[in-house]
């Protein structure tokens, strides 16, 4: 009825040194956040574990925590053989534990974000994830062509509410070194706008997508 219905607080602080978390070494600290009332009441607990990271692009090289690593990735998608769609923790356990086995240090999240848990597991197993977008219009020309959805203003909401959906559940986990817009879904203006709402939301991670060609709407040109 036009009353507060959601507040809430921002704040900053400064850590001591910290290890870093890489893939081969990923380091991880407990952050507890607890909600007191006017009187000093403890309200609300929650704990997350997090991890301290740097990525960086420095001329056609992309370093996290200042070196170069080989990225060594797969495409992944949320499937089971048994269960379909979904995904058991044990089902996702066995992935990890194949991809370490093989020396896979990477994965594509193609081409959706995938369930909470599985960025969890990998924060603490060591995987590097590229996080993408649930866009996709497969099929489509790739070159530019007004008539495509992602040049149609009445769609560039819906696309970039995907994308903003994805970036604020996803952005606490060490694991996500990347954003991806999507996946053959051609190029247009929708495009743009959500990579600006990136760069301006979360300057601290390249962009991906890998129709974008030449365009400027990717940090990263893929084959």
């Amino acid at each position: 009825e036009g009353g507060e219905v959601l507040r809430g607080a921002a704040l900053e602080t400064s850590v001591g040194p910290v290890r870093l978390w890489s893939a081969e070494e990923p380091w991880l600290y407990t952050l507890v956040v607890r909600l007191e009332d006017d009187k000093g009441a403890v309200t609300d607990v929650e704990a997350l574990r997090v991890g301290f990271r740097r990525v960086e692009i420095e001329g056609n090289r992309l370093l996290i925590n200042g070196s170069a690593p080989y990225f060594h990735g797969v495409n992944r998608h949320e499937h089971d053989e048994r269960t379909g769609k979904y995904c058991s923790l044990d089902a996702m356990l066995r992935d990890l534990r194949l991809l370490k086995q093989h020396n896979f240090n990477a994965v594509r999240c193609s081409h959706y974000p995938n369930r909470s848990l599985w960025y969890t597991l990998c924060d603490a197993y060591g995987l590097y994830v590229v996080d993408e977008a649930n866009i996709e219009t497969h099929g489509l020309a790739l070159e530019a062509n007004e008539a495509l959805l992602c040049n149609a203003p009445d769609w560039t909401q819906a696309y970039q509410e995907r994308m903003e959906r994805m970036v604020l559940r996803d952005r606490n986990h060490a694991c996500v070194f990347m954003w991806s817009l999507g996946n053959e879904a051609a190029y247009g203006r929708a495009h743009d706008v959500m990579y600006a709402w990136l760069k301006q939301n979360d300057p601290s991670r390249p962009v991906h997508y890998e129709s974008c060609g030449g365009a400027p709407a990717t940090d990263v040109l893929c084959p």
